[in-house]
């Protein structure tokens, strides 16, 4: 915990430094929040995703750059990826015919997927590879960072102290630390993924009467153990971004479907898709 705070310590204090400089503009100092918040681990990029979200707490120009980790994650290196899967899928093989295959692994065994890669996505928690399995199924397979887990409560427990004593020192009666322990208590359910997967089977049951609503469906075979997977494996599923729709019609009928879509989950079933 000592090491950690000293390493937030660290980071923070020429960042205080830089922002307080006058030469530079809101979008340097956001692009310089956002290495910053990025260098320091999931929690903080969850942070500086949130605080996109908020002008009115920083200028318009910072919220821009900030927004550029909602999309654009570091990723980790491939071969850390494919040693995670391997592992938690229990697999002593190959994880597809020429790919990679884990240190004392039997080479010559069966692979795990027919079709693996690319990287697809990296966010603050994990990354996203397409894949297609031997049944000849697309899928995409999301894979945790190593030791995410720690990472996250060890800095909710530095963000706790740190808000414990800014309680005493201001002598506040709300006790703000309560965020910091909402916030958390969020992040891990995001690193549940069967959670994630039965949450999905729950939102496609809900919906059933909608047929223009639709979630991925997990693969179990394909997806870690229960309480502690750091795979999940679920249905790929192809799509446009809203932007990428021409169309005027179809951008309309797409709108009436997503309205209908939104109030269905606020007014009849309450289960609600946050993104």
């Amino acid at each position: 915990l000592a090491k950690r705070t000293g390493e937030l310590l660290g980071e923070a204090a020429p960042t205080v430094q830089a922002w307080s400089d006058d030469s530079k503009s809101d979008s340097e100092r956001g692009v310089l929040l956002r290495s910053v918040l990025g260098r320091l681990g999931p929690v903080f990029t969850k942070i500086g995703q949130t605080l996109a979200e908020r002008p009115d707490l920083l200028p318009k120009a910072t919220c821009n750059e900030l927004r550029k980790m909602q999309t654009k994650n570091t990723p980790f290196a491939d071969d850390e990826a494919y040693r995670i899967i391997v592992e938690d899928l229990a697999h002593n093989g190959p994880l597809c015919p020429g790919g990679y295959v884990a240190p004392g692994a039997d080479a010559a065994a069966r692979p795990l997927f027919r079709v693996f890669g690319p990287r697809v996505g990296s966010a603050s928690l994990g990354q996203v590879y397409r894949a297609q399995t031997w049944e000849g199924h697309d899928v995409a397979v999301k894979v945790q960072r190593a030791n995410v887990s720690k990472q996250v409560i060890l800095d909710w427990k530095c963000i706790k102290t740190a808000l414990d004593v800014v309680n005493a020192y201001q002598k506040n009666s709300d006790d703000i630390s309560l965020i910091a322990d909402t916030a958390i208590e969020g992040i891990m359910e995001e690193l549940d993924y069967h959670n994630e997967a039965n949450n999905a089977l729950l939102f496609l049951d809900h919906h059933r009467d909608k047929p223009w609503v639709t979630a991925p469906r997990f693969l179990p075979a394909y997806t870690g153990p229960v309480g502690s997977a750091r795979v999940l494996t679920m249905e790929w599923i192809e799509g446009r971004r809203v932007g990428q729709i021409e169309d005027k019609h179809e951008q309309l009928r797409l709108v009436n479907m997503a309205v209908e879509a939104c109030i269905s989950q606020l007014l009849c079933t309450g289960f609600v898709h946050i993104d």
